[in-house]
């Protein structure tokens, strides 16, 4: 299996790019964030996923192991395969996706294209477990990389956050409603008082 790419980029499509190896130029499927950090006739490395059909053999390419190894569980999501996982890779960096699915938040994953509410509901309930155990490190510091909510924040308020799901969600609104509020409250105000928390994830829902 190819693993490793190094050599020149010679071709730069919308959603491809070719590396020249010693002659040999590899087709390289990618994210838009990754063809974006590539300049024809200039040197790259590229870290691989080798795709291997009974008709086909299809190269993706990553910039990084990390966004490699966010492919690849991304992939063995019931539903949504190869493309998909690179279109999720396009609109979100591997940090944004471990935050979306830390915090539970799939309206986050709805924008990349062709992801849907329930698509990013499984995406979201699948990867939970598998990014602790398959990307710890990302899993634990996507906040401090891309949310306004520290790591302290995240830690303390888990259980008080719960408590106000689970009130929300017994005056009828729907869970993941209700989490999406509460995160966003608790972002917005860092509040860890279930009261003050509660209040504002309500004034949140009602609009």
């Amino acid at each position: 299996m190819i693993y490793l790419l190094k050599g020149i980029v010679v071709e730069l499509a919308e959603n491809f790019a070719v590396v020249d190896v010693n002659g040999v130029g590899y087709q390289v499927f990618a994210s838009s964030r990754s063809l974006n950090n590539l300049r024809e006739g200039e040197a790259t490395t590229v870290h691989i996923h080798t795709h291997v059909r009974e008709d086909q053999i299809t190269l993706f390419g990553f910039a990084d192991t990390e966004e490699r190894s966010m492919f690849n569980c991304l992939n063995d999501v019931n539903g949504v395969g190869a493309k998909m996982a690179l279109a999720v890779l396009s609109a979100l960096s591997p940090a944004e996706i471990a935050e979306a699915v830390n915090f539970e938040r799939p309206g986050d994953l709805t924008r990349a294209k062709g992801v849907g509410k329930k698509l990013a509901e499984r995406m979201v309930l699948e990867l939970k477990g598998k990014l602790k155990s398959a990307m710890p490190q990302i899993s634990q510091t996507a906040i401090s990389q891309g949310s306004a909510v520290t790591a302290s924040q995240m830690s303390a308020p888990v259980s008080v956050v719960s408590d106000v799901v689970s009130a929300l969600a017994n005056m009828g609104f729907k869970a993941s409603d209700a989490r999406a509020a509460a995160t966003q409250a608790l972002q917005a105000h860092g509040s860890e008082e279930f009261g003050a928390l509660f209040k504002e994830s309500l004034a949140i829902l009602r609009g």
